[in-house]
């Protein structure tokens, strides 16, 4: 009876350890937490840039928290074919991590849909404070074609007794900005061109500050790739071109050509 007694006692002090030894393991480990994503396409680089911010919070148990860590999943990026800079955000100011430095961990998921994964790596945790916020900008790029399936054109020609007055719409349908994006309206032999307004179409009409500037005419041999020109127009239009921001829903560009 004794000796039963004694390997029952024996087994819930290993089960009492075993018990012990995992809890500690579990409140040593951090916690991460993706706290926001904001972002942009870039027309004229082709990509598409977003900065994903994390909050990471090290496990409770003080020394322990940063010895007892391997390595833990910070964030899985849709796309593999991505390009990332890691930041500490210190106040509001993020500071660039040396990528020489191995603090981190990337590698790929093996799902239909192929993903990024980062890793927060020990290396990391041994240098962060009791909380910390990493934000990774990834870079990832975008075919052409993209904008033209996220940017839904629709003009209209109006003429006067001066000239002609044309009224080009873009519905930007993403949910990110476009940065820098050329548009392009391809001209028949103008004198001149006079951009009346551009506005940001939302329950009112909002006007955007551009200048004369930041549109050209300019003479081309050859239609510009991707940036929507009218069909039939022929080789060697004059074009005008103007770069602009375009936000997510309706922007208006009205000009006049005579």
């Amino acid at each position: 009876m004794t000796l039963i007694s004694d390997i029952v006692l024996w087994a819930l002090a290993i089960f009492s350890a075993a018990v012990a030894a995992l809890f500690i393991w579990i409140e040593s480990q951090p916690d991460a937490e993706v706290e926001g994503a904001i972002g942009h396409y870039d027309y004229s680089s082709g990509q598409k840039v977003e900065e994903w911010v994390v909050k990471v919070r090290l496990g409770r148990i003080p020394f322990l928290n940063k010895y007892l860590v391997k390595k833990k999943m910070l964030a899985a990026v849709p796309s593999p074919h991505t390009i990332v800079l890691p930041h500490l955000v210190k106040g509001s100011y993020p500071e660039e991590i040396d990528t020489e430095k191995d603090w981190f961990e990337y590698s790929y998921s093996d799902g239909e849909e192929e993903q990024l994964l980062i890793y927060l790596k020990k290396e990391c945790v041994q240098q962060l404070k009791m909380h910390a916020k990493i934000m990774f900008r990834i870079t990832q790029p975008v075919d052409s074609s993209k904008f033209g399936s996220i940017v839904k054109r629709e003009e209209s020609p109006t003429g006067t007794a001066t000239g002609t007055i044309i009224k080009v719409k873009l519905e930007n349908v993403s949910k990110l900005q476009i940065n820098n994006f050329e548009f392009v309206y391809p001209l028949p032999k103008a004198n001149t061109v006079k951009i009346i307004e551009v506005v940001k179409v939302d329950n009112t009409k909002r006007p955007l500050a551009y200048s004369p500037a930041d549109f050209l005419v300019r003479h081309e041999d050859y239609l510009i790739t991707g940036s929507f020109p009218t069909s039939g127009v022929q080789s060697g239009s004059n074009l005008l071109v103007g770069t602009i921001t375009l936000e997510p829903g309706l922007t208006e560009i009205t000009f006049e050509y005579t």
